[in-house]
């Protein structure tokens, strides 16, 4: 259940970058956590929400799991990548980075990839994915560290890369046959 919650979040991220460029810096747009979380993350593409239609299966693929989705209304194209509390998703083209779920609200989160420089997110999402992915491509740890929510303390994680090349890879390969 709780890896279907971050899919949903991983949803919300992605269109949570769309609704940034609707939002203009001189609006009276009220200072609430979504309106904060649309101007972190602004991006510039537009990522249609995905229909609950269909349902969400999970795959396990080495130590990662797999879940990829296909919406028979508009064939937006979905596919997330977990292990443990690192989440890599594509949707319709584009991919985002997650870590952590259920985040303490306005929390910032980390993600450091062997002895490279550690990059901050804000409630477990992060700017620059591809730049990320590479990292993650010739690491072989990955840490990761948010505030889950309700407690106010870091939770702190070590993820093995062994084998995320080729479970990335299988990823894509379902993404691309959807």
């Amino acid at each position: 259940m709780q890896r279907i919650f971050a899919i949903i979040i991983l949803t919300f991220a992605l269109a949570a970058n769309a609704l940034a460029d609707l939002i203009d810096d001189n609006s009276k747009v009220p200072n609430d956590r979504l309106s904060e979380l649309v101007k972190t993350v602004q991006g510039d593409y537009e990522a249609p929400a995905l229909s609950n239609t269909g349902s969400i299966s999970i795959d396990k693929y080495n130590s990662w799991g797999i879940s990829c989705k296909k919406d028979v209304f508009d064939n937006s194209k979905y596919c997330v990548l977990f292990n443990d509390d690192l989440y890599i998703s594509i949707l319709n083209g584009r991919y985002s980075i997650l870590v952590g779920t259920n985040h303490f609200p306005r929390s910032g989160s980390a993600l450091k990839i062997d002895k490279n420089q550690t990059i901050y997110g804000y409630e477990g999402i992060f700017k620059n994915p591809v730049v990320i992915i590479e990292q993650l491509k010739k690491g072989s740890t990955a840490y990761t560290r948010f505030m889950k929510w309700p407690y106010e303390y870091n939770k702190d994680g070590e993820i093995n890369l062994s084998d995320f090349n080729e479970s990335f890879k299988e990823m894509k390969r379902r993404y691309d046959v959807l």
